[in-house]
């Protein structure tokens, strides 16, 4: 069942486990891959376990997005924040995120990164 799904999803994030969490994702049936819940939950695994090019592919394939998965999405900013020293890759996942969530924490973020 998704409830389920999820609830391991969630597990796997609390405890950093990104290995056993993607393995749970491949596995989810198609007929359900689609759930809001279980996407929210795998935008928010990948993005606790720094993989933001895994949580931004799935944000942007989703058609139908909703408020959660918004907010796992700011976790991308978050993230930036603690990187020290941000290559062009990092800088480029973070500015695509904050357009897609349409926020001005991009133009903030020009400048930190200027």
């Amino acid at each position: 069942s998704s409830y389920i799904i999820t609830q391991a999803l969630k597990a796997c994030t609390q405890i950093g486990d990104l290995r056993r969490g993607s393995t749970i994702h491949h596995l989810i049936p198609s007929r359900i891959k689609d759930n809001s819940y279980i996407l929210t939950s795998l935008i928010h695994l990948y993005m606790q376990c720094g993989d933001v090019t895994r949580a931004q592919l799935l944000f942007d394939s989703t058609s139908k997005k909703i408020l959660q998965m918004y907010g796992a999405m700011m976790k991308a900013i978050d993230l930036f924040n603690e990187i020290k020293n941000p290559d062009e890759v990092s800088i480029i996942i973070l500015f695509n995120a904050c357009a897609q969530l349409g926020t001005n924490e991009a133009l903030n973020l020009t400048k930190k990164v200027s």
